[in-house]
Parts: structure tokens; sequence; C-alpha cells
């Protein structure tokens, strides 16, 4: 593979997973930023020597693609009826699909995979996929299970990290103290997230080889 492998994550947290599982070492590691604007500005701004890798957690709605596990996608969906393949798509891998905002409860995920028949969501892999099918770079989409498809979320998960990525820590002190969420649920989450970015770095490296 010609020139440095480029990984972006959305959350300084998926990235410091990756870096902690090594992938430094071979890798580029960035951060975009979370959301389809973040992710779409992000890639505008670059031209990679070499592959491009889109690396972060995603919600599953197939039990097939277990939390903690990680995937390499087989196709995006960006619009209705309009998906893209990855050039470096693994075979039998998720179809991926991005909601406007996170799947927090078991039946938001029912109606969307029902709606769309993917088996993950996140928020940024179509953006990103649009702009790396236009500029025809060489890339990936490899996303860790954080939850399944009958996992409930806090409904203001979405407000707990910053523009660039960043936790906000205030944030979820204050879903702790209004009981949006459990320490409980904050701990398995938090658990099943850092397993999942774990699964992703080992199949970026099996990638790679």
């Amino acid at each position: 593979m010609t020139g440095r492998v480029l990984v972006v994550c959305p959350l300084h947290f998926e990235r410091r997973a990756l870096a902690r599982a090594g992938l430094g070492r071979c890798c580029t590691l960035a951060c975009s930023g979370p959301g389809p604007l973040a992710a779409g500005r992000w890639a505008r701004g670059q031209s990679p020597p070499g592959a491009v890798i889109l690396c972060g957690l995603a919600g599953s709605l197939n039990t097939r693609f277990a939390v903690g596990t990680a995937h390499s996608a087989s196709s995006v969906l960006v619009d209705a009826g309009t998906t893209l393949t990855p050039p470096m798509s693994a075979p039998g891998g998720p179809v991926v699909s991005c909601p406007d905002r996170t799947l927090t409860s078991p039946e938001a995920k029912r109606e969307w995979a029902a709606q769309s028949g993917a088996d993950l969501v996140d928020l940024e892999s179509a953006a990103f996929a649009r702009v790396a099918d236009e500029h025809r770079w060489r890339w990936a989409i490899v996303r860790g299970v954080s939850d399944g498809p009958e996992t409930s979320l806090p409904a203001d998960i979405d407000t707990w990290v910053d523009p660039v990525g960043r936790t906000r820590i205030g944030r979820v002190a204050r879903a702790m103290l209004r009981r949006h969420v459990s320490l409980g649920q904050l701990l398995r989450l938090r658990t099943d997230s850092t397993a999942a970015m774990a699964a992703a770095a080992a199949v970026i490296e099996r990638m790679l080889k």
C-alpha cells in the first residue's frame, strides 16, 4: 500500500483508543469532530497520499454485529436508494447508514432498520463517503459496535461531546445528576466502547497486512 495510511476518528476518545493500540506506529491518526458537517469539512480539506480510513463507534441494528466487535463496511447508504462501496471493503461486512441523530431507543433502531435495511448506524460515514468517492480515494470505513439493537442510550448523548470531538465532562455529570443516565449505564457504555475500539484497531491492523 503506497503512502502512509490516514485514519480519522470523529471523537478524541476513539483516536486515543487507536493510539493506545499502537496504530500510530503505522498510521497517521486524526480527529474530524462529530457529525456529518464536521466529517465532510475535514474530508474536503485533505489530499491524502495513501489510503484513508474512517474509524469510530456505531450502533448495531442487527444482532449479527454484536457489541464489542468491529467491522469493515461493505457499503454505505448515502441517500435513499443510493449506496457507495468502499474500495477497501470487506465481503460480508455490514451496510452502514446515517440518521440525523443518534438512535437512542430500541424502537427507533427497529424503525430505522426496517426503513433503511442497514446493519449499523453512525453519524459521519455518508458525508465522508461522498467526499472520498468524489475524490477517488482508496478508502474504507471501520466501525466498532458500542450499542446493540436493544440498548437504550441517554436521550441527550449527542450533547456529550463538543464540536471538535472532546467529551464534555460537565454535560455527562449533569446527565447523571438529572438521572438521565446511571453510573452503571455510564460504566457499561464506556466498557463496551473501549472494547469496540480495541476490536476496530485489530481490524485495521489486519487490513494493513
